[in-house]
């Protein structure tokens, strides 16, 4: 079947659906204004995976482009990282780096390649996929 995205302009319904995905209002809320300023993009994930998630793209210090799967939330985990690699790897981003809270969700995207950097202020696991080509 596959994962499809579609980029949408969300509702607070959309909102509320990743907030617990955030954690802090202020997280929230700093997401939702890079979305407002148009640095950030809110996806509707359809097929084999069904959600929310919050992405965009930031420039490394090497120069390289890493993409940032910022929130998410819904259902087909597994089948939505495959795309996110699938994703970053078609649009030139040798990296992605996502920040994650939940022990299940942080195997899976370590069965997919993707190492524990470290962990943010927040206390969220920082996972990073690097790209071998």
């Amino acid at each position: 079947m596959g994962v499809f995205a579609q980029v949408i302009e969300p509702a607070p319904s959309h909102w509320r659906a990743l907030k617990p995905a955030a954690g802090r209002y202020e997280a929230l809320t700093a997401i939702q204004h890079r979305h407002q300023r148009g640095e950030a993009v809110v996806l509707q994930i359809t097929g084999e995976a069904e959600g929310l998630a919050v992405l965009w793209c930031e420039r490394r210090q090497d120069g390289g482009r890493e993409l940032v799967a910022a929130l998410g939330a819904g259902q087909g985990a597994r089948p939505f990282i495959r795309w996110l690699i699938d994703f970053a790897r078609a649009n030139r981003a040798s990296s992605i780096r996502t920040h994650c809270q939940r022990p299940g969700l942080i195997r899976l995207y370590q069965r997919q390649g993707f190492d524990i950097i470290g962990q943010d202020d927040s206390h969220y696991t920082i996972l990073r996929w690097a790209d071998g080509r």
